[in-house]
């Protein structure tokens, strides 16, 4: 996981990160509490660095995780949000 912007955010946050190895990926958003909030996106990828772009505008304000994870790693990072 590079990097997720902006934050803090109210509208359009993309995630930026890059996939080592080939495989399935997911990409999810999870508040305080570890509950998943939503699927960025997942799915099979190659090698490569990627982009993926989500709303929170629908969200209430606070703390959220961005998780990638495959079967072989997972990385996180914190976003804020705010209204």
């Amino acid at each position: 996981l590079l990097e997720v912007y902006p934050s803090p955010a109210n509208g359009d946050v993309t995630v930026n990160f890059i996939v080592p190895i080939q495989g399935f990926v997911s990409v999810d958003l999870y508040n305080t509490l570890g509950q998943k909030v939503t699927d960025i996106t997942n799915g099979m990828f190659n090698a490569d660095r990627y982009s993926a772009s989500f709303n929170v505008s629908n969200l209430p304000s606070g703390t959220y995780q961005v998780r990638i994870a495959n079967e072989l790693f997972t990385k996180s990072t914190s976003i804020v949000v705010t209204k």
